[in-house]
């Protein structure tokens, strides 16, 4: 009998590849066993916005579809039923799929009268001044909306802090229908009114906007996050016309707190917090300082007790603890460490906070450790402990003075805060 050597082959062929993706499919299904029998006891409370039963159906769900998933459904999928848990610092780590299927390579930023782009590679450097209307003929009001599903529905603040780096990744807007492809038409708006249709394509990797170029014009505050400078993590800066004592916070973290809980080395590369804390005091001690404008409105977080500790000092300076003296800027994007820091001010000083919710609640899950699929590699964030810090039940620390910014103003170099301090 003869056999038809190329038939052999390509039949050995499809099925390794039908085995091959069968052991797959068996060790996600494995995966979403383990994931639905360890979470619960990884985490402190995870049932507290949804029930144990909802969140085991929603795995079910997964594991029935798993052999019509491709790899960015499956992820997905999995991130949306981690998100409806209701925990900002528990999640699915989607982002190797993400960096497969690519960003687009703006930075944009979400203000009172719409998102703005105010970043970009220099071959898109044109569209820098541009609000975001539509991603290939989808309202961005719409595009939102569906992007806000991999964060919990919960956190309304949070949602809002997110956009900036998950509306720009194709994997997501492909997922969700916004895309098809690596590219996207993206309809914008000059600040005069004009529209254009702009084409912009994905580029493959991690998103990183420290290589793009930024608006020239930009107010202080945004000057140490939105440029090349990106080592500023704190500063302080007197301006002396105002007599005021500027303090930008931009994480709870320091090269001391390096040192202690991650890389010696990379400890070298950061400043010290307890060199930038006494250089405050001697500032104050120096300097005829009449108000204090503490800036949380970059912070997504770290560790809070140092900035506790600061917070503490500072109710001590008894010509400068009292109304209408230190003021707060906060915004959605103050996350984390840095929400429990804004309400340290609130309990120990009569400061003043302005601007706009917090992207958090001072009670919040945290300390974050990571649990890893045994099959897959996958990795699951999830919270350890519970941070209490207020009786009440807050979704955010809101502003005592409600400020917003327009794009408006950051063009022109303008910060609404530190003139409603100034003025004060």
């Amino acid at each position: 009998m003869k056999i038809c050597i190329p038939f052999l082959f390509l039949a050995i062929i499809l099925l390794v590849s039908c085995t091959t993706q069968d052991d797959h499919f068996a060790d996600l299904k494995s995966d979403i066993d383990f994931l639905r029998d360890s979470l619960p006891a990884k985490h402190p409370n995870l049932f507290f916005h949804i029930s144990q039963e909802e969140f085991n159906q929603s795995l079910e769900a997964i594991q029935q579809k798993l052999p019509q998933y491709n790899e960015l459904e499956v992820n997905m999928a999995l991130r949306q039923a981690i998100a409806n848990i209701g925990d900002p610092h528990t999640n699915f780590g989607f982002y190797d799929i993400l960096d497969k299927k690519g960003f687009f390579p703006i930075e944009i930023f979400w203000l009172a009268d719409g998102i703005w782009i105010t970043g970009a590679d220099k071959q898109y450097a044109s569209l820098i001044g541009q609000k975001i209307l539509a991603i290939n003929g989808h309202p961005i009001e719409t595009v939102v909306k569906k992007v806000s599903k991999v964060v919990p529905e919960n956190e309304p603040y949070f949602s809002h802090k997110r956009m900036h780096h998950f509306l720009l990744q194709n994997g997501i807007l492909e997922y969700y229908g916004i895309t098809d492809g690596s590219s996207a038409e993206f309809t914008l708006e000059s600040p005069e009114g004009e529209t254009q249709a702009a084409t912009v394509n994905t580029v493959v990797g991690e998103y990183n906007v420290d290589i793009f170029q930024h608006q020239k014009s930009m107010p202080f505050f945004w000057q140490s996050v939105m440029t090349e400078e990106t080592d500023l993590i704190f500063r302080q800066k007197y301006f002396e016309e105002d007599s005021i004592l500027f303090i930008q916070y931009n994480s709870c973290w320091g090269k001391e707190l390096e040192e202690k809980y991650g890389d010696k080395e990379e400890a070298k590369t950061i400043p010290s917090f307890e060199e930038f804390q006494a250089g405050i005091f001697d500032a104050i001690a120096e300097k005829p300082v009449k108000k204090v404008l503490f800036d949380l409105r970059f912070n997504g977080g770290g560790s809070s007790p140092q900035g506790t500790r600061l917070v503490e000092a500072l109710s001590r300076q008894d010509d400068l603890n009292q109304k209408g003296k230190i003021f707060v800027a906060i915004s959605q994007h103050t996350f984390s460490s840095a929400v429990i820091n804004a309400m340290n001010f609130r309990q120990m000083t009569n400061a003043i906070l302005v601007g706009m919710p917090t992207g958090g609640s001072p009670n919040h899950y945290g300390e974050v450790r990571t649990l890893v699929l045994p099959k897959t590699g996958l990795e699951v964030y999830h919270s350890t402990n519970y941070f209490e810090y207020v009786e009440e039940d807050l979704k955010a620390v809101d502003p005592d003075v409600v400020v917003e910014m327009e794009y408006a103003e950051l063009l022109k170099g303008f910060d609404p805060i530190y003139e409603y301090v100034k003025k004060h």
